[in-house]
């Protein structure tokens, strides 16, 4: 895919539900390959939407578990994906 969301890079699709896709990406000065989680759109069509998503990423990202994968950066990009 190659597509450029902010500093990470699309390679592919790993997966899509109902609320969301998961996504194969590169990050311009992290090494290794991430999953990156885009919201479908039509659930984040409001300010309230983007601040409740940015709220559940921030708690995730406070979990550290062997058996949970590490969030590492929750943010908004609107338009991109």
């Amino acid at each position: 895919m190659g597509q450029k969301v902010g500093e990470w890079t699309i390679e592919g699709e790993l997966g899509r539900g109902s609320t969301s896709t998961v996504y194969k990406a590169t990050h311009a000065s992290l090494p290794g390959d991430f999953a990156l989680k885009a919201i479908n759109p039509k659930l984040t069509d409001t300010p309230e939407a983007a601040e409740r998503f940015m709220h559940q990423g921030q708690a995730a990202a406070s979990i550290n578990h062997p058996n949970v994968v590490r969030m590492q950066a929750p943010f908004v990009e609107a338009g991109t994906l």
